[in-house]
């Protein structure tokens, strides 16, 4: 357990992945009756919630988010069908995301803009 701010791990991971529930839900509550998307879903406190835990619990955190994408798009009115698209979409965002800014391991801290080749996403877009 990792008490390095003064609150566990778990609690911090439950305390985005609560955010991510809701304010997805407020997304798609909010949205225009004509418009096809809500304008904005938290993804990316998704995919802080993947990048946060060790890897033994990384299919654990994205279950979670499928399942909370999944339920706060039902909550809020899609049919099954997009509910369940929406989520894969959500959950697939979350994971590439959490994939690209770690490159498998966790981050400890923001790095240091020397640090950023090391990033794959950094060596992809910048170094080809």
């Amino acid at each position: 357990m990792d008490r390095s701010r003064g609150v566990p791990r778990g609690v911090r991971v439950g305390l985005l992945l609560f955010a991510m529930f809701t304010v997805g839900l407020a997304a798609v509550l909010s949205r225009d009756p004509g418009a096809l998307a809500s304008e904005m879903w938290p993804a990316a406190l998704g995919a802080v919630a993947v990048f946060s835990v060790r890897r033994r619990q990384v299919p654990l955190v994205i279950g979670l988010v499928l399942l909370l994408s999944f339920a706060a798009f039902l909550l809020g009115g899609r049919p099954l069908g997009l509910a369940v698209g929406g989520a894969l979409g959500v959950t697939l965002e979350a994971a590439v995301m959490a994939w690209i800014l770690t490159a498998g391991g966790t981050i400890r801290r923001a790095p240091e803009p020397a640090q950023l080749p090391e990033y794959p996403i950094f060596n992809y877009c910048w170094c080809r």
